[in-house]
C-alpha cells in the first residue's frame, strides 16, 4: 500500500508483505475511518490498522471477508464469494457486534442440494459521494443502498427490464444454464457519482463469446445516467465505449472513482504496453525506464484525469 499526494507524488509506503505486525499478504481493499482518522486494510480474514501518515495501529483477526468499508466507525462487510450465508451484508459496530444486516433475497431455497446459495460476484459494492458511502452489493442486486452508520437506505433502484437475470439462469442455481443463456442478461458490477451524473459500468453475466477470461469490449456497456434530466446514454467512440480525450489523445477510460476535480481508474502493466504499441499513449523516456523494469507482477497504474469544463447542457 502506498501514499502519494493527489499530484501523483510518492510519500510513503504503509506496511509490507510478510507476517509479522503492520505486514500484510494479500490486500483485497481498504477504507479511511474518518471519524477515528484510521485506514483499515482487509488482509483475507484479518483487519490492519494504521493511523493516516501509515504507521501501524493493531490488528483485528474476524473471518473470511471480501469487502469492507466503514462509515461513522461502523464497519459494514459484502460477505465471500460462493458462500452460503443468511445476509448479503452486514454492520458491526466498534465491539463486533452485528447491528444490522441486509437479508439475502435466496436464502432458504433448495436448490440441487444447496440452501441459499450465496454468489457474491462483486467488483465494486462501495462507493462514496461528497464524504456519504453507497453500497451496490452483488452485481445481480437492483438497487443502491445509502449508508450511514449503522443505517441503510434505497437510493436508487435500476428497472432491468427483460435484461434481468431469471432466477434459473443464476450461477448458483444452475452454472451450466448461466454459461449458455447468461450473455442476454446484464449486471451493474460498478457505480461512481458526482453531482450530475451516475456512472454505471454494466457486463453481460456471461461472455457473448464463451471465452470468460479474455476481455471483449463487447461484454461491456457504459451507461451514462444524468440525475437532473433522469435521461442516460451508452456512451460510444472510436472504440465502441467509454470516454475519450479530446484534447490530448490517449486511450477510452471510465471513471472507476469520482475524487474531487478528477475522474480515475487503473490500467494494468499488459494493456498499458499494448495501448503504447498502438500510439495511443506517448511516454517520457524517464517513464520508458521504468516501463522496461515492470511486467505481470507490477500493481496497476493510476489514471488521474481533470475533469472537462462544459457548459449546463453537455458532459
Amino acid at each position: 500500500m502506498y501514499k502519494f499526494t493527489n499530484k501523483g507524488e510518492y510519500i510513503r509506503t504503509i506496511g509490507a508483505v510478510g507476517q509479522g505486525p503492520g505486514e500484510y499478504s494479500f490486500v483485497f481493499n481498504m477504507d479511511i475511518d474518518t471519524d477515528k482518522q484510521e485506514m483499515v486494510l482487509d488482509d483475507y480474514g484479518k483487519l490492519l490498522y494504521y493511523d493516516l501518515e501509515g504507521n501501524y495501529l493493531r490488528t483485528e483477526k474476524l473471518s473470511e471477508l471480501f469487502r469492507i468499508a466503514v462509515s461513522e466507525s461502523i464497519l459494514w462487510i459484502i460477505t465471500a464469494a460462493c458462500e452460503i450465508d443468511k445476509y448479503i451484508a452486514y454492520a458491526l459496530n466498534e465491539q463486533r457486534d452485528t447491528v444490522r444486516a441486509i437479508p439475502c433475497p435466496f436464502w432458504g431455497m433448495k436448490i440441487k442440494g444447496l440452501t441459499g446459495l450465496h454468489m457474491a460476484k462483486v467488483y465494486k459494492p462501495f462507493y462514496r459521494y461528497k464524504d456519504t458511502l453507497y453500497m451496490k452489493g452483488k452485481e445481480v442486486n437492483d438497487t443502491i443502498y445509502r449508508i450511514t452508520g449503522k443505517k441503510h437506505e434505497p437510493y436508487v433502484t435500476f428497472d432491468m427490464g427483460k435484461y434481468k437475470l431469471p432466477l434459473e439462469y443464476e450461477a448458483w442455481y444452475d452454472f451450466e444454464a448461466s454459461q449458455k443463456h447468461g450473455s442476454r442478461y446484464w449486471g451493474f458490477p460498478s457505480v461512481a457519482e458526482d453531482d450530475r451524473y451516475l456512472f454505471l459500468l454494466t457486463q453481460r453475466y456471461a461472455a457473448v463469446d464463451g471465452r470468460k477470461y479474455v476481455h471483449n469490449e463487447d461484454n461491456f456497456r457504459y451507461i451514462v445516467y444524468d440525475k437532473e434530466t433522469r435521461e442516460g446514454f451508452v456512451t460510444t467512440g472510436e472504440e465502441g465505449t467509454r470516454f475519450t480525450d479530446d484534447i490530448l489523445g490517449g486511450p477510452p477510460i471510465w471513471p472507476y472513482w469520482v475524487i474531487g476535480d478528477y475522474y480515475m481508474n487503473v490500467i494494468e502493466w499488459y494493456p498499458l504496453t499494448e495501448e503504447i504499441k498502438k500510439g495511443n499513449y506517448h511516454v517520457s523516456p524517464a517513464f520508458q525506464k521504468q516501463l522496461d523494469g515492470w511486467g505481470y507482477s507490477t500493481n496497476p497504474l493510476v489514471i488521474m484525469c481533470r475533469k472537462k469544463k462544459a457548459n449546463k447542457d453537455s458532459l
